[in-house]
């Protein structure tokens, strides 16, 4: 998954999106849908967030300039795209899209970001392994500032991750992290590097 290109920090806020009164509670802000490991350069994922408008649409605001070749939201419902539409600029630094999709399936919408929206979209083993990567990463940034229930968390997040990748020993060496995370504080000696950063190519 792409590494952003650095970019102005986001000139908006989550908050925003609750100027309407349309918004359905159980599902107004819908942050956990969008696909934050496989976002185009130039976005990275404190600049997008995603909300539902009515039982049926759902709307995508991202919080930088919109590039000249558009970016492309693509909703899926277990792997079946069913909406596509290019995020339009919104202002000299923001971009919305806007889709439909059925109503009995607005709680079970997934959402990705693409350039190419012709791509198939990546199979779910591999989107596993994406989030695994980056709860890792961030576990381990929790560790070097010293914030280690934060990090012991984040390691037991990855730990999930890594078993529905399909990866035991990569969940079980993040649940080791976790434990010494949470008794003994600094975590200098154990491996992580494979844990972090491998690549998995299918």
């Amino acid at each position: 998954m792409a590494a952003a290109a650095p970019t102005a920090p986001a000139t908006f806020e989550a908050a925003a999106f609750q100027r309407t009164e349309r918004l359905i509670a159980p599902v107004s802000r819908l942050l956990d849908v969008v696909d934050l490991d496989a976002l185009p350069d130039g976005l990275r994922p404190g600049q997008i967030a995603a909300r539902a408008t009515t039982a049926s649409e759902i709307e995508i605001r991202v919080g930088v300039a919109v590039p000249p070749k558009p970016w492309w939201v693509r909703v899926h419902i277990h792997d079946l795209m069913v909406a596509a539409a290019p995020i339009l600029p919104d202002g000299p630094d923001s971009g919305i899209a806007r889709l439909l999709v059925p109503p009995a399936d607005l709680h079970r919408v997934e959402v990705d970001v693409t350039t190419r929206p012709d791509d198939q979209r990546p199979s779910r083993t591999a989107r596993a392994v994406g989030r695994a990567v980056r709860q890792g990463r961030g576990a381990a940034r929790s560790e070097r500032t010293d914030r280690y229930a934060d990090a012991e968390r984040a390691w037991r997040d990855c730990a999930r991750t890594w078993q529905q990748a399909g990866d035991k020993p990569r969940s079980g060496a993040a649940v080791e992290r976790a434990d010494r995370a949470l008794r003994y504080g600094p975590i200098r000696n154990l491996p992580g590097g494979p844990l972090l950063s491998d690549l998995v190519v299918e």
